[in-house]
C-alpha cells in the first residue's frame, strides 16, 4: 500500500528534468558538450521508464553517432562515463553545493539515480511534504533478500579489472579442459554473465521472456502489466536499474582470471550485449540457461540436453532426463549442470555454455571445467588422449551442493559431436 499522501510522478520528474537543465547549464559542464547531451540522454531515458534502452551500445548509437559500435574496440562510453560521474561530483561539490537533490550515476550502470541531499532516495512529493512509496516487501521477502545478496556483488567487480589484477595468479600443476577450449595468443574470450534481476522478473510477475523480448528490452512492459502496482513501482522499477548477476558467475571470471592471467577475458552483463555482438571469431563463455541468460537461447538449439518447464535437464531425443532431488539425511542437496563446448556457427571461435539448475550446481560445474582432475575423466569418456584430440561436446553432470556451495561434480552423460 501506499502512504496517506497521493503524488503526481509527472510533477516530481519534470522538477527532476529542470535539475538536469540547471546542470547542464553549470561553469562544470559549459565547456562539455558530449557530456552534456550525454547526461541529458541518460536522465531522460531513467526519468520516463525507458532504462533498459541505458546499454553501453545503444548509448554509443545515440548520443555519439555510432550505429556500428563495438564495446571491444572502442571505450568511448566508457570512458565517458567515468568523465560525467567525475563532473557531476564535482557540480554538486561546488556550483551546486546548496542544491536539494544530487545526481549520480552508479559505477557499473549507466541509470542516473536522484537522492535528497543526506542519502535518502526519493520518489515523490507535494506541497513540501516528503512521501515515499511503501512496497509490502514482506508478500516479496525472497524477492527482495535475493536482490540484496546479488546486488553486493552488482557490477563493480567488472569495472575494477586492476583490483582483480592484484589477485596473484598461482602457477598451475596441470592442464584443464579451459585449455582445450582457448589457445594462446588466440581471440578475445568474452563472459557473458547471467541477469539476476530477470530472474526475479520472471518469479515475481510469472512473465515468459523469449530471447526477441530481451534483447529488444519489451519484457518489462509485459512485466508491469502482469504485476502489482506495488511491485511495479517498488521492486520492478529498482530491478530495471540494476545489473545484477550472480556468485557463481562471479566464482568463475575470477578463478579464469586468476589462473589464465594471459587470456583476454573480457566480462559482460547479459543485458548489455546484442546479437551482433556474437558476430565474430571470439569465444564466448554463456553462464546459466535461458531463464537466467537469454543469450544462451542463441545456442542451445544445438544441444542434446535441454532445460524444459520442469527445471530439469530434458533430452530432446527422447531419451534420459535429469531433475534435482534433495538429500534428507545429509542435508545436502544433488543438482544437475551442464557443460558444453559448441561451434559458432562458421566462425572460428568456440562457445562454452555453463548452466545449473540452481546456482549452486551452475558454481559447481565451473569449477569442474577449471579442474585439473576433470580433464582425464573427459579425455577418456571421449575417447581422446590428448587436448588436441577433443571434439565439440556436451555433458550432463551430477552436482553436490553443500551449505548453499557448490562443492563437486561427476559425469552422468556425455556426448561428442
Amino acid at each position: 500500500m501506499k502512504s496517506e499522501v497521493e503524488v503526481q510522478p509527472g510533477d516530481a520528474a519534470e522538477r527532476k528534468r529542470a535539475l538536469i537543465q540547471q546542470v547542464g547549464e553549470s561553469e562544470a559542464f559549459r565547456r562539455s558538450a558530449r557530456l552534456r547531451t550525454m547526461l541529458q540522454h541518460i536522465a531522460e531515458c531513467t526519468l520516463s521508464g525507458r532504462a533498459e534502452e541505458l546499454t553501453e551500445t545503444r548509448i554509443a548509437d545515440r548520443v555519439f553517432g555510432r550505429e556500428n559500435y563495438h564495446p571491444a574496440e572502442d571505450n568511448v562510453v566508457r570512458v565517458s562515463a567515468r568523465q560525467l560521474r567525475t563532473k557531476l561530483h564535482e557540480y554538486f561539490e561546488t556550483e551546486g553545493r546548496e542544491s536539494e537533490w544530487v545526481v549520480t550515476i552508479p559505477k557499473g550502470s549507466y541509470v542516473a539515480t536522484f537522492e535528497k541531499r543526506g542519502g535518502t532516495a526519493v520518489v515523490a512529493e507535494e506541497a513540501g511534504r516528503v512521501t515515499r512509496t511503501a512496497v509490502p516487501w514482506r508478500q516479496f521477502g525472497w524477492a527482495a533478500a535475493l536482490l540484496a545478496v546479488a546486488g553486493g556483488l552488482a557490477w563493480l567487480w567488472v569495472q575494477n579489472r586492476e583490483m582483480r589484477a592484484a589477485l596473484t595468479a598461482r602457477p598451475r600443476a596441470a592442464s584443464t579442459l579451459f585449455d582445450a577450449f582457448v589457445r594462446p595468443g588466440g581471440p578475445a574470450t568474452e563472459l557473458i554473465a547471467t541477469d539476476s534481476a530477470l530472474v526475479l522478473v520472471r518469479g515475481v510477475t510469472r512473465t515468459e521472456v523469449t530471447l526477441e523480448d530481451y534483447a529488444n528490452g519489451d519484457y518489462w512492459a509485459k512485466a508491469a502489466k502482469r504485476a502489482p502496482e506495488a511491485v511495479r513501482d517498488g521492486l520492478l522499477e529498482a530491478l530495471r536499474s540494476r545489473q545484477i548477476t550472480s556468485l557463481a558467475d562471479f566464482r568463475i571470471a575470477m578463478e579464469i582470471e586468476r589462473e589464465y592471467p594471459g587470456v583476454n577475458l573480457r566480462v559482460h552483463h547479459a543485458r548489455n550485449r546484442q546479437a551482433r555482438d556474437f558476430d565474430n571469431d571470439d569465444n564466448f563463455i554463456v553462464v546459466g540457461s535461458y531463464m537466467s541468460n537469454p543469450w544462451a537461447e542463441m545456442f542451445e538449439k544445438q544441444l542434446r540436453f535441454r532445460v524444459d518447464k520442469n527445471n530439469c535437464f530434458e533430452d530432446v531425443s527422447g531419451g534420459q532426463k535429469f531433475c534435482a532431488a534433495a538429500a534428507l539425511l545429509d542435508r545436502s542437496e544433488t543438482g544437475y549442470a551442464r557443460v558444453a563446448v559448441i561451434r559458432n556457427g562458421s566462425r572460428a571461435g568456440k562457445v562454452l555454455l555453463i548452466a545449473g539448475l540452481n546456482m549452486e550446481s551452475t558454481e559447481a560445474a565451473g569449477e569442474f571445467f577449471l579442474d585439473p582432475a576433470s580433464l582425464g575423466k573427459v579425455l577418456k569418456a571421449l575417447g581422446a588422449k590428448t587436448l588436441a584430440e577433443i571434439p565439440t561436446y556436451e555433458i550432463v553432470l551430477r552436482t553436490y551442493n553443500v551449505g548453499g556451495t557448490g562443492r563437486s561434480a561427476e559425469i552422468a552423460t556425455i556426448r561428442r559431436d
